[in-house]
């Protein structure tokens, strides 16, 4: 699944404040599919990806704001 994110990185859903909201599901869904995934187990771990993708980037947005 980590393959998936990274290959999505690029397919962020972004609110016009900037911040990011997630990935777009429908690309990271089609891009588990081209790299042979189950359907079901991705869309079963891809919000658990999410998450962790949002809580490290609010992570890294404190630092910064802190340094």
């Amino acid at each position: 699944m980590f393959d998936v994110v990274l290959a999505c990185q690029s397919q962020l859903r972004v609110a016009p404040s900037g911040q990011v909201l997630g990935l777009d599901m429908s690309v990271a869904l089609q891009m588990a599919d081209a790299m042979g995934l189950e359907r079901g187990a991705a869309a079963e771990l891809l919000p658990w990806a999410e998450v962790g993708l949002r809580e490290a980037l609010k992570e890294a947005q404190s630092s910064l704001s802190s340094s």
